[in-house]
């Protein structure tokens, strides 16, 4: 019922304030937060901090949920239920490879890890909803994530750290209308690298374990998915997962050289101090 929804907006800094020329409608709570850019998680920390209701569903600017979305996203979390229910992303754009592609690599690691290590398992935060108290028990989104890519993976696994389980809701359809070109389909994985070694050095710390390489068959699974799916255009949307790959080894390996020499500086200061 509309009157038990709140909308929030988070305008983490855009160049031109939304809140001008954001549609009101009258039978609708919406209330725009501006703030100085702290990054994808740092903004939907900022939402939640005014959320007055008792369950908090994301989504992001770029997306149009379908009619029955919210209702069929949060069923699974009635009662005292620990869980986090993450839908069903659906590219808007189908005449862009870029975008085609981009949603062919989540949808494969919703599959992916559906079936594999739990704690790997992860909901992009364009569609994703939980209770307010077990977002707050464990903590919110990550800061340190200013990008957008790898806080939702990292709140997931501390979600299910807490026992909470992890919820995938088919039928909560959101459709996804980020527009790519090669230059910022190579920029946005590249950024995905960066934040993924962020990542992995925060389990690592955390778990005592070192990063693992994910094994061959990973990415022969990932290759081969599009023709699996009988994507009309598989050849070129295989040759873009490929490119996605060495985008974010690149991005990962930039993250790592450049997080080893400030680690040698800090020491170097250390030494002399």
């Amino acid at each position: 019922p509309k009157e038990l929804l709140e909308v929030i907006v988070v305008d983490d800094d855009s160049l031109e304030p939304i809140a001008a020329r954001l549609p009101r409608p009258d039978d609708l709570s919406v209330r725009v937060i501006r703030q100085e850019r702290t990054g994808p998680g740092g903004a939907r920390n900022a939402g939640v901090a005014v959320a007055e209701g008792g369950v908090i569903a994301f989504v992001d600017d770029d997306c149009a949920p379908a009619s029955d979305w919210l209702c069929r996203l949060v069923a699974p979390l009635s009662g005292q239920t620990r869980a986090i229910a993450g839908g069903e992303t659906v590219n808007a754009l189908t005449g862009n490879p870029y975008s085609v592609a981009s949603q062919a690599l989540v949808s494969y690691l919703y599959g992916h890890y559906a079936t594999g290590r739990p704690t790997l398992r992860f909901f992009t935060t364009n569609n994703l909803a939980l209770r307010r108290d077990l977002f707050r028990e464990v903590g919110g989104f990550d800061p340190q994530f200013r990008q957008a890519a790898a806080e939702d993976r990292e709140f997931c696994v501390r979600c299910a750290r807490h026992g909470i389980e992890l919820v995938h809701v088919h039928e909560a359809v959101v459709y996804h209308a980020h527009a790519l070109t090669w230059r910022s389909f190579w920029r946005q994985h590249f950024t995905y690298g960066r934040e993924a070694y962020r990542f992995h050095a925060l389990q690592e710390r955390a778990d005592g374990r070192p990063f693992e390489v994910e094994p061959l068959a990973f990415y022969t699974g990932m290759l081969t998915y599009p023709f699996r799916q009988h994507e009309r255009r598989a050849l070129a949307v295989t040759g873009l997962l490929g490119m996605s790959q060495l985008a974010n080894t690149s991005g990962f390996l930039r993250e790592a050289v450049r997080s080893r020499a400030q680690s040698r500086a800090a020491r170097r200061e250390t030494t002399r101090a």
